[in-house]
């Protein structure tokens, strides 16, 4: 299937009188983008599960408040990689370490009463 795809990219490089190593290279450096996306979104919901655990809170919701896609995912795989959703995820990343920091701060004033 790859080897079709490239194929088919060499012909529209012939056509476009651009290089085919060009196309395909261009081809190959988007998958790489898009796979970074993805593993950085998968990076940020396994930190919000984690922190979503530990302090009682409701994953789904938190994270269908970022995008819905990233719940209705099928096979697994979040449906939204944009850099919005990524900057909206880190957003989210912060507030859950925030929270975690103002209430281990209260637990450790009450245990000084």
């Amino acid at each position: 299937m790859l080897k079709d795809t490239v194929s088919g990219l060499g012909f529209l490089a012939a056509k476009n009188r651009t290089s085919c190593g060009s196309v395909v290279l261009k081809y190959v450096a988007w998958g790489f983008e898009q796979s970074d996306r993805l593993h950085k979104v998968l990076e940020y919901m396994n930190a919000a599960h984690e922190l979503c655990t530990l302090l009682g809170m409701d994953f789904t919701q938190i994270i269908a408040d970022v995008h819905p896609s990233l719940v209705d995912s099928n096979g697994g795989q979040p449906k939204s990689i944009s850099n919005d959703t990524i900057a909206q995820l880190a957003k989210t990343i912060h507030s859950l370490r925030e929270e975690k920091k103002l209430r281990l701060q209260k637990v450790w004033l009450y245990s000084k009463l």
